[in-house]
């Protein structure tokens, strides 16, 4: 069964225009009806964005949460990036559907208010996170021998940036009201809003969401890039066949954060710049519901991405993550090749085989005189040397 969808969707005079003598019904230029298929499309399209990116957060933070090494500085801006990427997962990203599906507001008159600071505060959090791990790897290339953050600092700028992110969302629950429009023969709701204040308020929030961390991005890794080259002057690996290995890797992420940016965010900007910048009596254009939908499930995407990009093509990560899935995978398969001491031994600064990498610039750590001996130990060795341990 086909949802009736309102056509036009605006803050204009004639949204206070008296209908009580009018039948709904007979305004069918107004209105039109979203087939099933459609709707089905959309809810097809939005479903793998959801699963992956709640997977792909939720795995940043499980890892987090396991491994006491991965808790660097940098790691824990990357980490409240995940839980802004996964708030806006769960409290944004299924609105879209009900608002394009149905004809009325039906989420209610809180939510009115909260869906829209929900989606500002969640998005400029993840944002915040960005321009602070750009910052943070700015000075650990570029200034190495600045005084680093300490996990305490780095969870007060997580905590100033989730104020900061709801300071600047919170108009949008203000600015925003459920209306009512009672027809001769049918009650209309929607979610009104200041569109006069609203239209540079969201000029604002534009500059925030894309155009600040495009220019904090551009500038700290072109400073990195520059730095990285004259490191490799100074150790004279000009002609070192590796010499441009980790200046091409630069270049690379800036490129993919700057494409990403790009990709994800050019059909909002569209949508919000149309919507309150045309004039106020006009209705809006034909094309602008054929993007809307799409321009919003992108803004959704880059969160389902982000922890691809900042957590799958990291190796610290990666190798995190491999490490904590093949112990909640193989934890009761006792056949398995994976040894037992990363499961059953209690302390948890013995780590595995791999290197520890840290993310802020911290220097890889040699394995101690313990850990050596456990990876070099034969199974039936092993589990008697830990036994003898944990005697002592």
């Amino acid at each position: 069964m086909a949802l009736l969808k309102p056509f036009i969707y605006d803050t204009s005079p004639v949204s206070d225009f008296n209908v009580s003598n009018w039948n709904f019904a007979n305004f069918t230029t107004l209105w039109i009806k979203l087939p099933t298929h459609e709707i089905a499309l959309k809810v097809l399209a939005l479903l793998p964005i959801m699963f992956l990116g709640v997977f792909g957060n939720v795995a940043i933070l499980v890892v987090m949460m396991r491994i006491k090494g991965m808790r660097t500085c940098t790691n824990i801006f990357i980490c409240n990036m995940a839980l802004a990427d996964l708030m806006t997962i769960l409290f944004c990203s299924w609105t879209i559907i009900v608002v394009d599906a149905y004809q009325n507001f039906v989420l209610g008159e809180v939510y009115c208010k909260l869906d829209g600071f929900f989606h500002v505060t969640f998005l400029l959090a993840s944002v915040f996170s960005l321009i602070i791990i750009s910052g943070d790897r700015l000075l650990g290339i570029v200034f190495p021998f600045s005084r680093r953050l300490s996990k305490g600092q780095a969870i007060v700028i997580v905590v100033a940036a989730w104020v900061a992110a709801m300071l600047c969302a919170s108009p949008t629950a203000i600015w925003r009201w459920q209306q009512k429009r009672k027809w001769n023969d049918y009650e209309e709701i929607w979610c009104n809003e200041n569109g006069f204040l609203l239209k540079y308020y969201w000029l604002m929030i534009l500059i925030l969401l894309v155009y600040m961390p495009l220019t904090v991005m551009a500038v700290a890794y072109t400073a990195i890039i520059l730095q990285l080259e004259k490191y490799e002057h100074q150790l004279f690996l000009r002609e070192h066949p590796l010499k441009m290995k980790y200046r091409k890797k630069v270049i690379k992420v800036l490129f993919m954060y700057v494409l990403n940016y790009l990709a994800f965010w050019v059909l909002f900007q569209i949508v919000v710049l149309y919507r309150y910048f045309k004039a106020p009596q006009q209705e809006l254009a034909p094309w602008y519901r054929k993007i809307y939908f799409p321009a919003h499930v992108l803004t959704y995407a880059q969160s389902a991405i982000n922890p691809i990009i900042y957590g799958a093509c990291n190796e610290s990560f990666r190798k995190a993550f491999r490490i904590t899935f093949r112990r909640c995978f193989f934890k009761k398969n006792k056949v398995s090749p994976t040894p037992p001491i990363y499961i059953h031994s209690p302390h948890r600064n013995i780590r595995p085989a791999n290197k520890q990498i840290e993310e802020n610039g911290g220097e890889q750590q040699a394995p101690s005189t313990q850990e050596t001996e456990l990876k070099e130990t034969p199974n039936k060795s092993t589990e008697t040397l830990i036994r003898n341990h944990h005697a002592k």
